[in-house]
């Protein structure tokens, strides 16, 4: 569970392309959808899809926690608010008591989509210690996909767990509380952090401005990079996040739609982080991608 004592968790996937998978209906969102789609995916399976094993408990209609098959999580439960149609509020249990998380407020509708184009969807990356939560809609502004991933998992960090501090949460992308790349790296604003000791984390990683980038400089090679935690003045190096590069494109094609890739011999879904703009030129600009690993992911 850390850089000493390595994990490699496989992982299991799901999709709203699968045979009788719960549908979300972008065009009309409701409250439970959300939930819906983690309770199929994590407890009760689908059509002749099997659930990722998890259990399900202090369920009162829209409003869940999720618990882990892995005894290294005992300590832990996941939780959600879905009793909007207008958002999901995530959460987390420690020990039995409730923990806070930055930006965990997810808007569900998504501004300038096709809400009912026939490509939107959605799926589900999970092991026994966390899972990432992928939305994506048709983006006529850039004729491609868009995403936004809501990605909960525990850090692989050799810290000592105190307080349940190794918990990381993030939802970034299209319409998502961290909608612009460049905040993944701000310090000043720790969109993905979660430290219920009051100190918050950042992460480290290469601010990339997509458009200016590829325009200034001809980048024609994409290059990767992991996700790595630090303390919020850059100074304390604490772990990094399971299963997940951030990529800067080669080429403006790159940055939106998702696809399978191999990359180094390692299977990975790309997951486009659109940004809502009725501007292509800020569509483009302030657009990441991220790889999520489907194979297996390190803790």
């Amino acid at each position: 569970m850390s850089f000493l004592n390595p994990v490699s968790l496989p992982v299991k996937r799901f999709s709203s392309t699968d045979a009788d998978a719960p549908q979300i209906n972008y065009n009309a969102r409701t409250a439970g959808d959300v939930k819906a789609v983690l309770k199929a995916c994590l407890v009760d399976g689908y059509g002749t899809t099997a659930s990722a094993g998890w259990s399900i408990v202090n369920e009162v209609d829209n409003v869940c926690e999720f618990v882990s098959p892995s005894a290294a999580m005992s300590d832990y439960r996941f939780g959600i608010d879905d009793g909007s149609a207008s958002s999901t509020i995530w959460n987390y249990h420690y020990q039995n008591t409730s923990k806070s998380i930055n930006k965990n407020n997810v808007s569900k509708p998504m501004g300038f989509i096709d809400k009912s184009n026939a490509q939107n969807g959605w799926q589900m990356l999970v092991t026994d210690r966390g899972f990432a939560f992928i939305e994506f809609a048709y983006y006529p502004l850039v004729s491609d996909i868009t995403a936004r991933v809501t990605y909960f998992t525990t850090a692989k960090s050799a810290r000592v767990d105190s307080d349940g501090d190794k918990m990381m949460f993030m939802s970034a992308g299209h319409s998502a509380p961290l909608y612009r790349v460049y905040q993944l790296f701000d310090s000043r604003n720790p969109y993905c952090a979660l430290e219920p000791t009051g100190q918050n984390v950042q992460l480290l990683g290469a601010t990339i401005n997509v458009k200016g980038n590829l325009n200034a400089m001809g980048a024609t090679v994409s290059l990767a990079t992991g996700l790595y935690i630090a303390s919020n003045d850059s100074r304390t190096f604490l772990g990094a996040m399971p299963g997940i590069l951030y990529v800067t494109p080669g080429s403006e094609s790159d940055v939106y739609g998702i696809k399978d890739v191999d990359r180094d011999g390692v299977s990975y879904t790309q997951i486009p982080l659109g940004v809502e703009s009725s501007s292509t030129t800020d569509a483009y600009r302030y657009a990441a991608v991220l790889l999520i690993r489907t194979d297996v992911w390190g803790y």
